[in-house]
C-alpha cells in the first residue's frame, strides 16, 4: 500500500496529529466495559509498526480505526461494522454541511489533482441507447 501512496484505512487524519481524542476515548470507554482485548492490541502494534517503517508518527488512529478495532474484538462481522461507522459518521457530516450552509464558507476543499476516482467515467446517454431505454 504505502509504494502505491495508498491510503491505510482507519489510520491518519487531516486535523489530528499523534493522537486522535474521538479514538481515545473509545479506547477508554472499551478498557473500561472489558471489551478491549487482544484484537484492540494487535491493531495498535500494526499502527505502531507502520508509523515507525514510514517514520511518521504523526499519523493516528483515528475513530473509525479504533471502531472497527474494537467491534472485531466484540465479534462483529465486516458488514455489521460498515453499517454501524456508517451511522456513526451521518451526525458529522450532517453537522458539517449544515454548518456549510449557514456560513457560505466551505469546510474541506479536497482538490481535484489529490483525489483519484479510478473508475472509467460512463457516457449514459450512449449505455441508455445501447439498452434501449431511449
Amino acid at each position: 500500500m504505502r509504494a502505491r501512496k495508498e491510503r491505510v484505512p482507519g489510520l491518519g487524519h487531516p486535523a489530528f496529529k499523534y493522537t486522535d481524542p474521538r479514538a481515545q476515548q473509545l479506547k477508554q470507554l472499551a478498557i473500561e466495559t472489558g471489551v478491549w482485548g487482544d484484537v484492540c492490541e494487535w491493531y495498535e502494534a500494526v499502527h505502531k509498526a507502520f508509523t515507525t517503517q514510514a517514520n511518521k508518527p504523526e499519523i493516528v488512529i483515528n475513530e473509525v480505526g479504533m471502531m472497527g478495532a474494537i467491534l472485531a474484538q466484540m465479534g462483529f462481522t465486516p458488514a455489521e461494522m460498515t453499517g454501524l461507522a456508517v451511522i456513526s459518521t451521518m451526525p458529522g457530516v450532517i453537522a458539517h454541511i449544515s454548518e456549510e450552509l449557514q456560513s457560505k464558507v466551505r469546510i474541506r476543499v479536497i482538490p481535484d489533482e489529490q483525489v483519484d476516482y479510478a473508475r472509467e467515467r460512463r457516457n449514459f446517454s450512449e449505455d441508455f441507447t445501447q439498452a434501449k431505454l431511449i
